[in-house]
């Protein structure tokens, strides 16, 4: 009976454990989500990031150190970017929480529960007469029942036009990304810098193509996304930003497979999710962006138009690296 008793007890502490609502010092974060229309449905993505903020002075300790950084020599500006940049480093996600969200026409949905990175991906799907009232400035608004520490939103794009495509790191942004230690000292202690003459090459896109929905992937961590998306609002178009979903502290910079693997895999699903829009691609010589580039225009070659490769590598548009792509397609940009 004893251990009959006990193995209750166990469960019903496991069932507890399992799915708890949100506690007051645990924080959510909407993290970047699109909305479409397939299979006359409207798809709409609803996707967070649930932690509790920890001071783990540690993690400045070690990252100072591989870095070669006197904290106390810094500016206070300095010192404040580089607090405000590991901020979001250092948190416990929340696994195996649950709560719901409500939408702008009043319907609530519940999330699923969070996973060990504190993480809930969903979609849901309304009735295509229910878009009108859901739809304000291609946004769908969504924020946590009876409870204002979060709101979010889900961009929406119709399935015509353009997708547009870009890496962030050594694209749109100057980062140094072959120099690991330049690329760790520039996120955390400098304010993003603008790549030379991208700027003024999204707003040729934003006059010239017809209803362009700009997409901005990157393997970056998602703990970047706050620094990212100021500056991405104040530089370039608004869009939908999809970053690494890693919210492991120690995983500052993907390995290649790693990168390679989150954006192909962002990659496809932008591409399912908007079969109909013509494709403009931006990447760097830096990393990878030629080499998954080369596999969806081998894939998708209807539907690509232009592929832009920012030249940070010095290597020419005849180099050996480029010979697969339709060189009528493909241009080659200097830094």
């Amino acid at each position: 009976m004893l251990k009959t008793l006990f193995f209750i007890s166990n469960a019903l502490s496991f069932v507890g454990a399992y799915a708890s609502p949100l506690k007051s010092d645990e924080h959510v974060m909407f993290l970047p989500s699109i909305a479409y229309v397939k299979d006359n449905q409207l798809h709409v993505e609803v996707n967070v990031w649930v932690y509790e903020k920890e001071s783990r002075p540690g993690f400045n300790t070690v990252l100072s150190s591989y870095l070669k950084i006197d904290r106390a020599s810094l500016p206070k500006n300095q010192l404040a970017y580089f607090e405000q940049q590991t901020a979001l480093f250092k948190v416990d996600s929340e696994r195996n929480k649950v709560f719901t969200v409500q939408f702008e026409n009043g319907t609530k949905k519940p999330l699923i529960a969070t996973d060990r990175a504190g993480r809930s991906n969903n979609t849901f799907t309304f009735d295509i007469a229910e878009a009108q009232h859901l739809i304000k400035d291609n946004r769908i608004h969504f924020t946590i029942e009876n409870d204002e520490r979060a709101k979010g939103y889900a961009l929406y794009s119709q399935d015509k036009g353009y997708l547009v495509i870009s890496d962030i790191d050594d694209t749109i942004k100057d980062s140094s990304v072959l120099d690991t230690k330049t690329l760790l000292r520039n996120t955390f202690l400098h304010e993003p810098k603008i790549a030379k003459g991208m700027p003024e090459l999204f707003k040729q896109f934003q006059q010239d193509l017809e209803s362009p929905l700009f997409t901005y992937v990157s393997s970056s961590p998602i703990q970047l996304l706050p620094t990212l998306d100021q500056f991405i609002a104040k530089n370039y178009p608004q869009g939908f930003i999809k970053l690494r979903q890693s919210t492991a502290w120690n995983q500052v910079l993907a390995s290649k497979e790693e990168s390679m693997a989150h954006k192909k895999s962002s990659i496809t699903q932008l591409l399912d999710a908007y079969p109909n829009k013509t494709l403009i691609l931006l990447g760097d010589s830096g990393e990878n962006d030629p080499e998954i580039y080369l596999d969806i225009v081998q894939n998708y070659s209807d539907r690509v138009e232009a592929i832009y490769i920012r030249n940070v590598t010095n290597e020419a548009k005849d180099s050996q690296r480029y010979q697969a792509f339709p060189q009528s397609k493909l241009t080659i940009i200097s830094p």
